[in-house]
């Protein structure tokens, strides 16, 4: 026979991964008793002027007999505080491995591993409330595992695991993702589980095929407007001043806050990109395998195929004079920014625009 659990506290400090177990555990429940309710409680539910306001919960958690109906209490706790430690006393006070008219799912951010090593224990009222949370969250557990409770803490996949956690994720839509795909993903999302999540949500819904090959995540990268500020810095290492310049005509063109929300992601992102170009340049990526260059542009954030591939070819092509006078100006640009003087900053900007392709810019007087 089955062994009922009430209580699942689940804790992690990945939303994705706690969101997942509670909805197993719910629709598990759902299953057997599918007229049962489904009560949210958050952590602003119980605050109140210092003190844990507890009533509404403690109403809910109260047998009520033959009249008692089946429900489904998710408690969303913030933190291992005193209202954590409030309301796990309360759930073990009231709640038996002998009812099954309660399913307790607690979300807690992660917790250390000592907290699962606590053994079983009979309840006991509290002698003293002023106590340590976390002594008196260990105790609460105790009583709680003595009624058949499980603390599940859960740890994202590691870099090395990322990849297979990824492909595995994939199944589960029914899509099927190449390897380098998923060594894509998991570089670009630095390990945001939800965020991969949402690409391949999105992907399964406009992707041709069951099959996903790293052309279909170039696709969707391409269109997030996340990654769509990187077309300036693109534009410049390719040696494309035209077009460089146009991209920064319509940044500045844009009203209200949005250039000086803008500007600082440029500077930010052509820093990026120069520092990527001079490291480049000692090492030799034309031959490097996908992992290989995949890993080496990671460490200075740049995801996207079309600036790793501007930033090789600048590494070949682009004279070592004209890569000093980008990075000097970028340093102007940087300054006067620094200095709430947008207008300077645009300049050099203009002028990083224009000298790839005339080089008599760089005679220029400095600002």
């Amino acid at each position: 026979m089955q062994i009922f659990v009430p209580v699942f506290i689940l804790s992690s400090d990945d939303p994705l991964l706690k969101n997942d177990r509670s909805s197993e555990i719910y629709h598990s429940y759902k299953e057997k008793h599918p007229d049962s309710e489904y009560l949210l409680f958050t952590y602003s539910d119980f605050a109140s002027s210092g003190q844990s306001n507890l009533a509404v919960l403690e109403n809910e958690l109260i047998d009520g007999g033959l009249f008692t109906s089946n429900k489904v209490i998710k408690i969303y706790l913030k933190d291992i505080d005193k209202t954590a430690a409030d309301v796990l006393m309360l759930l073990a006070k009231y709640i038996s491995k002998q009812r099954d008219d309660l399913q307790i799912i607690i979300d807690l951010p992660r917790i250390a591993a000592s907290f699962n090593k606590v053994s079983a224990k009979p309840f006991a009222e509290e002698s003293k409330k002023n106590r340590k949370a976390d002594l008196r969250v260990k105790d609460a557990i105790s009583y709680l595992k003595n009624q058949n409770a499980v603390l599940e803490i859960m740890y994202p996949p590691s870099l090395q695991e990322m990849p297979g956690w990824i492909s595995s994720r994939a199944r589960r839509l029914g899509l099927y993702i190449d390897p380098d795909a998923a060594v894509f993903l998991s570089s670009a999302y630095e390990g945001n589980l939800t965020a991969i999540d949402q690409c391949l949500q999105i992907v399964k819904m406009t992707a041709k095929t069951e099959k996903i090959t790293i052309k279909d995540i170039f696709t969707y990268f391409s269109k997030d407007s996340r990654f769509s500020g990187f077309e300036l810095t693109d534009a410049i290492l390719d040696g494309q001043g035209l077009r460089a310049l146009n991209i920064l005509n319509s940044l500045c063109s844009l009203e209200g806050n949005s250039l000086t929300t803008n500007l600082p992601l440029i500077l930010s992102r052509l820093d990026n990109a120069l520092s990527a170009l001079a490291a480049a340049k000692t090492q030799n990526l034309r031959n490097a395998g996908f992992q290989e260059k995949t890993a080496f542009f990671a460490g200075f954030g740049i995801r996207l195929p079309q600036s790793q591939n501007a930033i090789m070819k600048a590494a070949l092509q682009m004279p070592d004079i004209l890569i000093n006078y980008l990075n000097k100006t970028l340093a102007c640009a940087s300054k006067a920014y620094s200095s709430f003087d947008n207008k300077a900053a645009i300049l050099c900007l203009q002028r990083m625009c224009v000298a790839v392709n005339d080089f008599s810019v760089m005679n220029l007087k400095e600002l």
